[in-house]
């Protein structure tokens, strides 16, 4: 004994099939991600940016606060003697040179 209801499925996908709206239906969702993607990108890239030039007009410094990066820095004026170039040592904060 078959089920109608199966009978019934089976003929509405052959006919939804047959009709050619499942490749429609898959270019706008294609198009509706793209656009996403590219949505997204954007954000990404300009949204940093953006933080900081708010961070800058309300007079805050964009700048990061840890100084634990490895970037070069110059020796300072209080202490010429350190290494020109290369990355800053960690201090101990109780350390008061």
């Amino acid at each position: 004994m078959s089920n109608n209801f199966n009978k019934l499925g089976l003929y509405e996908q052959e006919r939804f099939r047959a009709s050619g709206a499942e490749k429609n239906i898959r270019n706008r969702i294609e198009g509706t991600l793209g656009t996403l993607q590219m949505i997204g990108a954007v954000l990404e890239v300009y949204l940093p940016r953006m933080a900081d030039t708010v961070v800058g007009l309300t007079g805050g410094d964009p700048t990061p606060l840890d100084d634990s990066d490895d970037v070069m820095r110059l020796p300072s004026p209080e202490n010429p003697g350190e290494a020109p170039m290369g990355p800053q040592e960690p201090r101990d904060p109780t350390d008061l040179r």
